[in-house]
């Protein structure tokens, strides 16, 4: 997942093996997710209001539950706030009761 934190945007860029991950972990999974296994851009205002929102590289269905992307969004940018970095990846070896789901360069973050 790549993050870049702008004085008056945010993007997100997230693979399908980071949707799919970040689904299904244990105790934080979403069974019935509209993210997993998708390629997704998030773009965000300086005020956190969603400016963009591209699904597959805009093929296919655009549609997500919005409670899921928020989470999502919520979730990646705790990452980015934890790490500082603008590249974070993500892994199975996440903290319990949904802290942090990134580990960055091999070494987990709180």
């Amino acid at each position: 997942m790549k993050i870049r934190k702008g004085p008056y945007i945010t993007k997100i860029w997230a693979s399908p093996r980071d949707t799919e991950i970040w689904a299904t972990r244990p105790g934080s999974s979403w069974p019935c997710s509209t993210l997993r296994q998708k390629r997704v851009f998030v773009e965000l205002d300086s005020k956190g209001d969603l400016v963009d929102l591209v699904i597959n590289s805009g093929r296919g269905s655009q549609e997500v539950d919005d409670h899921e992307l928020n989470a999502f969004i919520e979730d990646a940018l705790k990452a980015h706030e934890q790490t500082g970095a603008e590249t974070i990846e993500i892994s199975k070896n996440y903290r319990k009761n949904n802290r942090c789901f990134a580990e960055y360069e091999g070494r987990p973050h709180v």
